[in-house]
């Protein structure tokens, strides 16, 4: 396994790093030319490591441990660079892999976002001039992706008992899903692996912010960073509309959903434009040694019938073609979730609601009642595809069956592929009760 450690760096230093994954911030701070004075930190975390917990922001020490900023073993050098973001995730730029971000609420885990190459991070907060309404001790982070999960079921007792002998598992097998990321864990951590796997970050010190802040010269890299932050939060600023022709819609055509499948419906609207977090099919090492992973559960653990297939959470493009996201009922990782109703229902029938009124919101948009057909919501209602599955038979024929999840999904085809004498693992927790969103006439598919 990869060591963890910080570097501290000058621009000289790194800007041929940054140029790679981001070239408009680097050629923005190269006409500025800083000086070596203005020093940054590029910090390495191996798969799985905590880089903010609870808000804390978590850096590297010389031996290889990661601990919170405040630790009696962290220099009063680092402390004092990072000091402005009191104790939080200094801003930065993403420079190899990823990591996710995700709240870890007492009865569920939920991902709020995951960052690529060249992502600006943490600018939220401190962008923001004496107002206190971002909530850092909220948020977690993790290096890689947190919520990740195979398809196929990986709880056998049997087969987990290979994975304790050669990797020294002790935790039990899986009980759902998100459990299984403690074991991908620390299979990547064994000596066996030889995982070095990580995720690299790049942190700008107190002293870059103060010039940003205050000196009229270095206001072009400002304005560069509050248009990143401004264009992140778009759809948040314009939200409460668009939680509104939700209600409006639902009025007209005089509908009483079950609240509960309500907030799904925003939240769906919400991955497919990108803002929010939905699942999609490991299809390189990004977000996790999925390569490795996969591995270890075709040889060790030994996965017979099934293909390995991983999922992460990723973020559907409705501007530019991408491979398609899942979200299940079987995961439920809204941000708002009202109480279910307490009438008796299966999975299949919330998927037959749940498709309804999606289908009767986006007819309003597109015969514009709403008066949002000319918006991005107007775009995802005319150029995406919603498709409802799940494994058992729907008598009424509105969804399908989860055999044909393969049929315009070119990443999970090209996953299968690679283990051709697989089979999908269609009755699968996640699938049994899941929504496909994929762009329509998508040239990957033709």
């Amino acid at each position: 396994m990869e060591k963890a450690y910080i570097q501290k760096l000058t621009w000289n230093d790194v800007r041929e790093n940054v140029t790679k994954v981001n070239p408009i911030l680097a050629n923005t701070i190269d006409a500025l030319d800083p000086s070596d004075d203005y020093v940054l930190y590029k910090a390495s975390y191996p798969y799985g490591s905590v880089i903010v917990e609870n808000g804390v922001f978590h850096v590297p020490l010389p031996n290889g441990d990661i601990v919170p900023l405040s630790d009696p073993l962290v220099t009063n050098k680092i402390k004092m660079d990072f000091e402005y973001a009191n104790g939080g995730l200094p801003p930065g730029v993403v420079l190899e892999n990823s990591y996710e971000l995700f709240i870890n609420t007492e009865s569920c885990i939920l991902p709020i976002l995951v960052t690529q190459p060249g992502s600006i991070m943490a600018l939220w907060k401190e962008l923001e001039t004496g107002s206190h309404f971002h909530p850092i001790r909220m948020f977690n982070i993790n290096s890689g992706a947190r919520c990740i999960f195979m398809l196929p079921n990986i709880s056998d007792l049997a087969l987990h008992k290979n994975l304790k002998r050669d990797f020294n598992i002790r935790q039990p097998p899986p009980k759902n899903l998100l459990d299984q990321w403690e074991v991908f864990k620390t299979i990547t951590r064994h000596p066996e692996t030889r995982c070095n796997w990580a995720t690299e970050l790049l942190f700008f010190s107190g002293k870059w912010f103060d010039k940003i802040k205050k000196d009229a010269a270095w206001q072009p890299l400002l304005l560069m960073l509050l248009q990143n932050a401004w264009n992140s939060c778009a759809y948040e600023r314009n939200r409460m509309f668009y939680d509104l022709t939700v209600s409006c819609a639902q009025a007209n055509r005089n509908l009483k959903p079950n609240p509960y499948l309500t907030d799904t419906l925003k939240h769906l609207l919400m991955i497919g434009l990108g803002t929010g977090v939905g699942f999609g099919t490991a299809t390189n090492n990004e977000l996790a040694p999925i390569e490795l992973l996969q591995k270890v559960y075709l040889e060790s653990y030994g996965l017979r019938r099934y293909a390995p297939t991983l999922m992460h959470p990723v973020h559907f493009s409705i501007f530019d073609l991408s491979n398609p996201v899942y979200y299940s009922l079987s995961l439920p990782t809204t941000l708002a979730f009202s109480p279910k109703s307490r009438k008796i229902s299966s999975t299949l029938h919330d998927l037959s609601e749940l498709k309804h009124i999606l289908t009767v919101f986006f007819d309003e948009v597109r015969c514009s009642r709403l008066k949002i057909e000319d918006t991005v919501i107007g775009k995802l209602a005319t150029h995406t595809n919603f498709d409802f599955f799940h494994n058992k038979y729907d008598r009424h024929g509105e969804i399908r069956s989860t055999r044909e999840m393969v049929e315009g999904d070119l990443a999970l085809l090209h996953s299968l592929n690679q283990h051709d004498k697989k089979e999908f693992a269609e009755s699968g927790t996640f699938v049994r009760g899941c929504v496909r969103i994929s762009h329509k006439l998508d040239e990957q598919y033709k």
